[in-house]
């Protein structure tokens, strides 16, 4: 194996690097990762004055295949239930942070850094400040999320509704959330990390139930934050199968109405008892 210093390296031995990992059969996230860690140490000998120039991975003709790892799995209205259920007997403020995705379709990072200043129990509404797509944008509360807040002991405006033990915020989905995910069972013999149930299918219901409710792709969008409508696209397939659902229910009714009419048509006889 030839040793190629790294000031000496070029596009063409990273390709030849991609090339040997799809050779290899090794996942878009693992080639992803490889290809981080090098960037990260020809920018730090650029810092040391060891290379100049941007890193090659960093070219515009440098590409990496896609990770697919968009999350595919929704929470039937049981289903949901079941796993509050099963999280609220671990931990009730991580029941709470959970029925507020449900509900609002807040990412956890929203949740986490969600202030009562951001509530507006009158307006009925939650603000999202400084979210992952740069864009803030107000969420009404559905009556069970407005009754959630209403129960709470509110704070100050600055103050997190949800704050650790600690009172500074949560970093990560807590562990109750993580247990009674696994007491639901949801994830029992599920294989596929797209199909396993995470903090984020919460998200993911939210959406879903807007879009079975017949609410346009674009009004998802901006309920849930995104930035584009390439994300919002995932859900088209639900509202497509809503539509097909639709026509056949017209297709049903019109096949009853023509039914119903040919039948007031027919004459029927009755006969009397005895033979009259």
């Amino acid at each position: 194996m030839n040793v190629v210093p790294l000031r000496e390296i070029t596009i063409n031995h990273v390709n030849k690097v991609k090339a040997a990992l799809l050779k290899a059969e090794r996942a878009p996230r693992t080639m992803q990762a490889v290809f981080r860690t090098f960037s990260m140490v020809w920018n730090a000998a650029r810092d040391a004055g060891i290379v100049e120039g941007r890193c090659p991975t960093a070219l515009k003709s440098f590409k990496l295949p896609k990770v697919d790892n968009e999350k595919q799995r929704y929470l039937s209205p049981d289903e949901a239930e079941n796993l509050l259920g099963c999280v609220r007997a671990k931990s009730g403020q991580s029941a709470d942070m959970a029925l507020v995705s449900l509900e609002s379709g807040l990412r956890f990072g929203e949740i986490a850094a969600l202030t009562w200043g951001a509530v507006d129990l009158e307006g009925r509404t939650i603000l999202c400040l400084n979210t992952k797509g740069k864009r803030d944008r107000v969420v009404p509360m559905t009556e069970r999320l407005h009754g959630l807040f209403s129960g709470m002991e509110r704070g100050g405006d600055g103050e997190l509704v949800f704050p650790t033990r600690l009172g500074t915020r949560h970093e990560q989905v807590p562990s109750a959330f993580v247990r009674g995910v696994a007491e639901s069972k949801l994830n029992q013999d599920v294989d596929d990390p797209k199909m396993k149930v995470s903090f984020h299918t919460l998200r993911h219901s939210y959406a879903s139930r807007l879009v079975k409710q017949g609410v346009s792709l674009y009004h998802v969008q901006k309920l849930l934050g995104h930035s584009t409508p390439v994300m919002t696209a995932r859900y088209s397939k639900l509202a497509n199968e809503d539509l097909t659902n639709a026509v056949k229910a017209m297709e049903r009714g019109e096949k009853a109405d023509a039914a119903e009419k040919k039948n007031k048509g027919k004459v029927v006889s009755i006969k009397r008892a005895g033979g009259e």
